[in-house]
């Protein structure tokens, strides 16, 4: 851990590609995952915490230097304090959640793309849109068109 916002981390080398995809499918920088998942321990517990498992040990555990901030690095440091756990262990954690089982619901900013499929709500209501104005215009014409003849003598 360091100042500035900065924290190491060393992860293993399977889920730091996992960590990679992740942020790629979100159409985020890995940075910016991080952040959202330190996002997600807001309100968690310590025991909650402590409940997320640490990911397996593998041979190669490279270090993984991420800027969270200085307010997300503070998120992270009072979750360690609330866990009792390091914070490096609490990021590993929540990150291993994240792109694991995803009990810990990375936190979208409203400016981000989501992951989310499409919503075909809208395209619908485009399409439907589209064949009803046209009928409720035509329709409107000849309702205007009848009352003029019937106003003519």
């Amino acid at each position: 851990m360091s100042g500035r916002g900065l924290v190491s981390v060393r992860l293993p080398e399977s889920m730091l590609v996992k960590l990679h995809l992740a942020a790629r499918r979100r159409g985020m920088s890995t940075n910016d995952f991080a952040r959202t998942v330190v996002d997600g321990l807001v309100g968690l517990s310590g025991s909650q915490i402590q409940e997320i498992p640490e990911p397996p040990l593998e041979a190669a555990n490279p270090r993984l230097s991420l800027y969270l901030g200085q307010e997300r690095l503070q998120v992270l440091h009072a979750a360690a304090t609330s866990s009792g756990l390091s914070p490096s262990s609490v990021l590993r954690r929540a990150q291993n959640a994240a792109v694991t089982k995803n009990p810990i619901p990375p936190v979208q900013r409203p400016t981000r793309q989501s992951d989310k499929s499409p919503s075909w709500f809208p395209i619908l209501l485009v399409v439907a849109a589209s064949i009803i104005v046209p009928i409720l215009g035509a329709l409107a014409g000849i309702t205007i068109a009848s009352e003029q003849q019937k106003g003519t003598p």
